[in-house]
């Protein structure tokens, strides 16, 4: 009998941990749809992707999110632009939103940067977008290699956004001439910190490049959120402005 008890203790604290386990509350509310795309012998891309019902039938501009490091693995839609939608703390508007994942053996993005050009490929095939109107924007570690997706496809890349990120060595400000963009720091942000990104982003106004940097309160993930719960920044990355 005490062992019939004690079997059913665990199965309730398991169940108790299923149900306050983040990826369980997101699943019931998930708005997104699961997707991938394979490239010959290379990792497998799986990505997300949301179309807001009353988009209409386009053509609609395309935004691609790129997460940071502590949500490769299977925690794409819990940070950033996608969490804001799922849990209704912005308007999203008419746009294909597009969240790809990196997987927790691979440290950065540029090592899947042929998938996520299959994958854009395949969405833009999929879904009415409007290739005039694409932005790339990036959180954190997505933001580090938006600027370098960016600087290498800027026809793709109408608009770019990166928030809380650092810029590597060796981008040329001219590279980013035919693109919008758009930089996001926190004033207290001592994960990332944004000395690069600000000096780049002068760098950019001095070659022509529209460019505009935004400060907003807080350290990383405190500013990180600020960024993509403004509706203001919500509209401008989906040209809804």
């Amino acid at each position: 009998m005490k062992q019939r008890y004690a079997f059913i203790r665990l199965a309730a604290l398991a169940l108790l941990s299923l149900l306050l386990w983040p990826g369980s509350a997101l699943a019931a509310k998930n708005k997104f749809k699961k997707a991938s795309v394979r490239v010959e012998e290379k990792p497998r891309l799986t990505y997300w992707v949301y179309v807001p019902e009353d988009a209409g039938s386009g053509p609609l501009p395309l935004v691609l999110f790129l997460h940071g490091s502590a949500e490769r693995g299977d925690r794409a839609l819990s940070v950033g632009l996608p969490l804001m939608i799922n849990e209704g703390k912005i308007e999203p508007p008419s746009a294909v939103y597009v969240v790809p994942q990196l997987a927790d053996d691979l440290g950065k993005w540029n090592y899947m940067e042929v998938q996520l050009l299959a994958m854009l490929e395949k969405v833009m095939g999929a879904y009415p977008v409007d290739q005039s109107r694409v932005t790339l924007a990036g959180y954190s570690l997505g933001g580090n290699y938006a600027w370098e997706m960016a600087a290498r496809w800027p026809d793709l890349f109408p608009r770019v956004a990166c928030v809380c990120s650092r810029v590597e060595a060796g981008i040329d400000p001219i590279s980013l001439l035919t693109c919008d963009v758009r930089v996001y720091i926190g004033s207290q942000d001592h994960t990332v910190i944004p000395d690069s990104a600000i000096a780049f982003e002068k760098e950019l106004e001095e070659a022509g490049v529209r460019a505009k940097l935004f400060t907003y309160a807080g350290g990383h993930g405190e500013a990180g959120r600020h960024v993509f719960e403004d509706q203001t920044v919500v509209d401008w990355l989906c040209w809804a402005e």
